[in-house]
This record gives structure tokens, C-alpha cells and sequence, in this order.
């Protein structure tokens, strides 16, 4: 009697169990290390928008199970996330907390300094985490702030790769690898998360790359945006784990010139023009100001007129004219050192502009004003990129 009354209790305790959910007996709720698996939460991170003067505030879904699967397949929620982490690695402090919020340890930021004659870097935020058996390694890049790294988004080089990219992404690549050794992360077990808005997207355009090529387009989370051209050896195939969101009047895109055959390795995803009304009502209601970017008509007229002026050919970039300036050195030495609040810079422009048509031409469609800022920009800005997604794709 005593033995059944035992069997009777113990059935009953397992059926209870069972009911709620089998916290017990069915362990899928903590992964490999036994930490709790993140099933779906609500995070906020804050950035520094430019066109407003201040800082913002975004949030966006995250859950351990996005990457459980294979990473060919589009996941918009990812996406989204992907870009507010891409906004929130501008700030040391920001992109750490955001990290933080998603549980990933062994955070650093990395800020790499950056001169007129020393600018080929780029700074970025990691960390690791412990998913369904493999360690997820978040690369979050930063894009370029107010200083000299615009003077390596314009060398472009000679070579199949933009130069300055190339150079920044061997760098980073040295330090990622060295995080995994340190952190003592096994090879056969990692997978990685790839992110970046700008220069930090064409850095993760090829860092997503290279990574593909060494773990398999399964073990890479890309998701870049913003993304200028990177290579003349780019190609899709291969590649459908690495997307790149753009904005059809985003001017930074076109560089380099298609062209010159220049092109970004993986998927390109042109923002909806039928989103476009939902993405400025929320703009002006973040930002307080009206949207003002490049349509796609004026972001053509400026990359007619910069191959007008650049050339047919990367060579033609680096030719001397009679008074001995080349492309480059408008683009490098004058843009990229006004950007960077050099008054040198400006000087070079006017000169070169004042001698050169075309220089001028260009100038003329960059300086393009918009409300809170010139159109360039506001077609480029982080808070553009969020209400895009936000717009496409709506929670």
C-alpha cells in the first residue's frame, strides 16, 4: 500500500510539472553554461544624432534565439536591433550599456585614434556570449566621427579593395582574433554578429567576409548600413548572410563609383519609397525636425558630378591636373579635413574649386541645405536609418 500511495504522489507531482511548463525536467530555457536563455525582451539604447544636436533614445526586440539558425535567413527583428547597436557604438557609454542590456560579457570598446597622417582605424565595441552551444561574438563598428578618419574614407587606392577600409578591417580582424585567444573561445564553436552604419559598415562589409570565408555563411550575423562600396571583387554568391541596408538617397553609398566596378560582398536592400511618408512623420516626431535628404534624382546628380570630376577610372582619381592637384586631394585633403573641423580643409576646397569647374559643381550639390543641416546628411544619419527600418517594418 505504502509503495503505491508513493507511486501515486510522484505521478501526480511529474503531472503538475508538466503543466506549468516542466521548469524542471525540461532544461530549455538555460543554454550550455546554464544561463538563462533570453526568449524575447524589449531593450532601449541611446545614440547621438548629428542632424539634431542631441541625444536619442530607440528601442528594439532582442532574444538568444535569433541566432539559434542559420544566418542566410533575412530576420527583420535582428535588423533592427543591429542598426540602434550600430547608432549606440558612436559612444564608448552607450554601446556597453545596450551590450550590457543583452547580457553579452567580456565587453570592451576600443576607440583607436585617429590623425591627419595616421587614419586608416576604426573603433568598435565586443563582447561574447554563451548561445544553445556556441559562443555568439558581438563586432559592433563604429562609423565615422568628426575627424580625420574621413580623410580614409575618400583613399581609395589602386588595388581591388578601397584602401582605407582594407587597411582598418586587417586591423580589426588582429584585435578580434586576439579577443578570442585571450577569452580562450574554441574555433569549432564560434559565431558572430556583425554590425556597423558607414565607414563601420564598409569595415563590416569585409570583415563579414572574411569571417564567412573562415567559419561558413551559417556561423555570420551581418547586418551593415549605410554602406559604401568596398571592392572590385565583391560578389553576392556566396554571401547571403551579409545584407546591406541602403537609402536610395544616400550619397555615401555610391562611393566608390560603381563605375570604377566597385561593389559590396552580400545582399543589397534598398529602403521602400511606400515607407517613406511613415519614416519622416517619425523622424520629425524623434528629431524635431523635418527630414531633408537626397531624393534618389539629387544623389545621382552629385555621383554624375563627382565622376565628372574623379574620372572614368580610380587613376584618373589620383592624376594631377596643370596646377598640380589631383581628385584626391580635393577629396581627401580638402572634404576629408573639413569634415574633420580643420579649417585647412576649407581652404583647400574653395582653392581647388576656384580653379576647377567640376571641384566647384561638386562643392555646390554637397552644400545643399536641408531643415537642421545640409541634405547629405540628413540622407545618411543614423535617426534617417532607424525610421526607415521602423517604417518597413513595423513591430
Amino acid at each position: 500500500m505504502r509503495r503505491l500511495y508513493f507511486k501515486r504522489i510522484f505521478a501526480l507531482l511529474t503531472a503538475v510539472l508538466l503543466a506549468l511548463g516542466g521548469i524542471m525536467i525540461q532544461p530549455v530555457n538555460a543554454n550550455a553554461a546554464g544561463t538563462r536563455i533570453i526568449k524575447e525582451i524589449r531593450v532601449t539604447g541611446s545614440y547621438t544624432e548629428v542632424t539634431a544636436g542631441k541625444v536619442l533614445t530607440s528601442s528594439a526586440t532582442y532574444s538568444d534565439r535569433y541566432f539559434y539558425g542559420k544566418a542566410t535567413a533575412e530576420n527583420v527583428k535582428l535588423a533592427k536591433l543591429s542598426m540602434l547597436a550600430s547608432a549606440a557604438t558612436y559612444d564608448r557609454e552607450y554601446a556597453l550599456a545596450l551590450m550590457e542590456s543583452l547580457k553579452f560579457v567580456g565587453r570592451t570598446y576600443k576607440q583607436v585614434p585617429v590623425t591627419k597622417t595616421d587614419n586608416d582605424h576604426v573603433s568598435y565595441a565586443i563582447g561574447h556570449k554563451t548561445i544553445n552551444g556556441f559562443e555568439v561574438i558581438a563586432v559592433w563598428i563604429r562609423g565615422t566621427g568628426m575627424d580625420y578618419e574621413w580623410v580614409s574614407n575618400f583613399n581609395m587606392g589602386t588595388g581591388k579593395t578601397h584602401a582605407g577600409f582594407s587597411a582598418a578591417e586587417a586591423e580589426l580582424w588582429k584585435s578580434v582574433n586576439a579577443y578570442i585567444r585571450r577569452k580562450n573561445l574554441s574555433d569549432a564553436k564560434l559565431k558572430f554578429w556583425i554590425t556597423g552604419h558607414s565607414r563601420g559598415a564598409a569595415v563590416g562589409n569585409l570583415f563579414a567576409k572574411r569571417m564567412t570565408d573562415r567559419y561558413g555563411s551559417s556561423k555570420v550575423y551581418a547586418y551593415t548600413f549605410a554602406t559604401p562600396r568596398v571592392s572590385t571583387a565583391a560578389k553576392k554568391t556566396g554571401y547571403s548572410n551579409i545584407r546591406n541596408y541602403l537609402n536610395s538617397g544616400d550619397y555615401i553609398t555610391e562611393l566608390p563609383p560603381k563605375e570604377w566596378n566597385y561593389k559590396r560582398y552580400g545582399t543589397d536592400i534598398t529602403f521602400r519609397n511606400a515607407s517613406k511618408n511613415a519614416m519622416k512623420a517619425a523622424f520629425k516626431e524623434k528629431t524635431g525636425i523635418s527630414y531633408g535628404g537626397f531624393t534618389k534624382a539629387e544623389k545621382e546628380a552629385l555621383a554624375a558630378a563627382v565622376l565628372k570630376y574623379a574620372g572614368e577610372h580610380v587613376r584618373n582619381y589620383y592624376a594631377k591636373n596643370d596646377w598640380g592637384e589631383s581628385p584626391s586631394d580635393f577629396f581627401q585633403n580638402g572634404l576629408g579635413y573639413m569634415l574633420a573641423n580643420d579649417e585647412e580643409g576649407m581652404m583647400k576646397v574653395l582653392m581647388i574649386a576656384y580653379s576647377t569647374p567640376e571641384a566647384a559643381e561638386v562643392y555646390k550639390k554637397l552644400s545643399f541645405q536641408a531643415d537642421g543641416g545640409i541634405k547629405f546628411v540628413h540622407a545618411h544619419c543614423l535617426t534617417g536609418y532607424i525610421t526607415w527600418l521602423d517604417a518597413m517594418y513595423p513591430d
